[in-house]
């Protein structure tokens, strides 16, 4: 979609904002070369609705910015493009929208080692992305150490649950934790968890169900405060996370500041203990 460079478009953006327009028609760029999308129509449309309701050029620029926004936080595609045209003399106050979208590639394989301390580490993952086209997001991933530790996790995510400005979050993991060197036992730990979380980040709130198993393998050679906790332990919670976070890059920051309360309530599941 080029643009001409010798036009300024914002100064002839404010001169006719306010004028009445409306989006009369609607141009997908991968329906005309015939290449469909795997993300259903009726997704695109939903974040569309705003758009088409709009009256006027300003409603409708801030409509396709939000739309524009939405689109990008399902997680589907790599490029979003959406161009404005003005129709023939005879619809003054219509115009056509060009959309023109390119989905990122629905799947997604890696893996990778590391070393901790004096174990080496292998992780292994795979991510299936928007396969029946409700931009759903699945991914499994392995780890096994050479010492002590492996774990394996399942998750599911829905973005814009419901048309919702939330993602749904369900997971599932396995961790196996072996203290045998220095103390003797092994725990295991299983669990689920259930959960609803903002497209920000900032709010979330979950279920986790989790079951603990701590063995003493070698029989009765751990200390008496380890056989003490051996066994099955059962242990669900219900969570709500708040989370401010100002960082320049959450992965690597450089400047900003970060804020994290999270408030649990345990107890919650029927006849099991806690750990």
């Amino acid at each position: 979609m080029a643009l001409d460079p010798n036009v300024d478009y914002q100064a002839l953006f404010e001169q006719i904002k306010t004028a009445p327009c409306k989006v009369s028609q609607v141009e997908k760029v991968n329906e005309v070369k015939g290449e469909p999308l795997r993300t259903r129509p009726h997704l695109i449309d939903r974040e569309l609705e705003r758009v088409y309701a709009a009256g006027t050029l300003e409603e409708i620029h801030a409509a396709l910015e939000e739309a524009g926004r939405n689109l990008q936080q399902l997680g589907v595609f790599k490029r979003v493009d959406m161009l404005l045209n003005e129709l023939p003399e005879d619809e003054p106050d219509g115009c056509s929208l060009v959309l023109d979208l390119e989905e990122k590639n629905w799947y997604k394989v890696h893996a990778a080692t590391y070393v901790q301390g004096n174990e080496n580490t292998f992780e292994a993952g795979a991510g299936l992305h928007n396969i029946t086209g409700r931009a759903e997001h699945l991914v499994a991933t392995v780890e096994y150490g050479t010492q002590s530790s492996s774990q394996a996790s399942l998750s599911y995510e829905q973005p814009h649950l419901l048309g919702l400005p939330a993602v749904l979050d369900a997971r599932l993991h396995r961790l196996v934790n072996s203290h045998q060197k220095a103390s003797s036992f092994t725990e295991t730990l299983r669990g689920g968890v259930l959960g609803v979380k903002s497209l920000s980040g900032r709010h979330a709130l979950q279920y986790e169900m989790g079951w603990r198993r701590l063995e003493d393998v070698a029989g009765r050679v751990a200390s008496r405060a380890v056989l003490a906790q051996a066994g099955d332990y059962l242990k669900a919670v219900a969570r709500y996370t708040f989370m401010l976070d100002n960082r320049d890059q959450p992965g690597a920051p450089t400047q900003g500041w970060a804020l994290r309360a999270c408030t649990e309530v345990a107890g919650l599941s029927p006849g099991g203990g806690s750990p």
